[in-house]
């Protein structure tokens, strides 16, 4: 598998803050939380580059809203299956999209402890989901 870095081309969202009702306990479920959403998508051929047309790359506003719908209406235990949730709707969202890194983080975590957030991070490439 190869790393972000081995792509030459990036969009990056990061720092999207949304409230969303993951966790395994039933208040995670019921009152939500908030969670810290970094996402960085590898894409190529990217002719915006050259062109300067929206439609030449993938739409970080697009991208934001397919986020947003899986964070704050997915119900899941685990950040893990929420990260692959988003994953599953990106790349669905637009095939240039070869990979992506994601990192979803509970900034209110229900541990007991001094700490800025806890969370997951995935990297996926297309078709090794």
């Amino acid at each position: 598998m190869s790393k972000m870095d081995d792509f030459p081309n990036h969009v990056v969202l990061k720092g999207m803050i949304f409230h969303g009702h993951t966790g395994v306990f039933p208040f995670e479920k019921e009152d939500g939380q908030p969670f810290i959403v970094d996402l960085t998508l590898a894409i190529s051929p990217l002719p915006a580059l050259f062109s300067d047309q929206l439609e030449d790359t993938v739409s970080y506003a697009d991208i934001y809203a397919c986020v947003k719908k899986i964070v704050e209406n997915g119900r899941y235990d685990l950040l893990e299956r929420l990260s692959m949730a988003v994953l599953e709707e990106v790349f669905a969202f637009d095939g240039r999209i070869e990979a992506a890194d994601i990192s979803v983080m509970k900034p209110k975590a229900p541990i007991e402890g001094t700490f800025d957030a806890m969370g997951v991070r995935l990297f996926r490439q297309r078709g090794c989901l």
